[in-house]
């Protein structure tokens, strides 16, 4: 996510301030259907049965 050692952040000319390195889009989308997936399923108290 560009948070290494080593990866100065820059300052990009629309935010201000500096910014990081932003994470790819294939990550992004991962961590969006990864995420969706999480809230689709039941919760772990709903599946124990007490």
């Amino acid at each position: 996510m560009g948070l290494r050692p080593g990866r100065p952040a820059r300052d990009d000319g629309v935010y201000p301030g500096q910014t990081p390195e932003p994470y790819s889009d294939a990550a992004g989308r991962s961590f969006s259907r990864h995420w969706a997936n999480l809230m689709n399923e039941p919760a772990w108290h709903e599946t124990t049965g007490k």
